[in-house]
């Protein structure tokens, strides 16, 4: 079977990610590498193209999808949720990583939490536009 890719550069595939996200997103010395960067590698190949790694470099990850919608780049691959608000503007691969959402927490500076209720009171913080930010808009 023969592929043929329609991309923005031809021969080429222009792939957003939200560096650093260790271990799928790394930026190290100007090289892009990490889990996600190797399947889009090895998706490229198989579609006969270079894979040109770019950041995404917006506050709010939201924004990587719109990025997407207008043309900026011809795929996104970082860490992300499918949600039926991103289904309305990308469309989606099948899922090839499941996660839930953690916390992780610094336990010389806060001894005393071993639960999510230990949590009330601490700041936590968040990328802007990620599933796992729940305030209210």
């Amino acid at each position: 079977m023969t592929l043929t890719a329609t991309t923005l550069t031809p021969g080429t595939m222009i792939v957003a990610s939200a560096y650093p996200d260790p271990p799928f997103d790394i930026i190290a010395n100007g090289s892009s590498s990490g889990f996600d960067i190797a399947l889009m590698r090895a998706v490229s190949t198989q579609l006969d193209l270079a894979l040109q790694p770019v950041r995404y470099g917006g506050d709010d990850f939201n924004g990587i999808f719109d990025g997407l919608a207008k043309g900026r780049y011809d795929a996104v691959i970082s860490g992300t949720t499918i949600t039926p608000e991103r289904a309305n503007i990308v469309l989606f691969s099948q899922p090839y990583l499941e996660f839930n959402q953690g916390v992780a927490v610094n336990r010389e500076r806060t001894l005393n939490v071993a639960s999510v209720a230990d949590l009330r009171g601490l700041t936590a913080g968040i990328q802007s536009g990620n599933t796992s930010d729940f305030r209210p808009r």
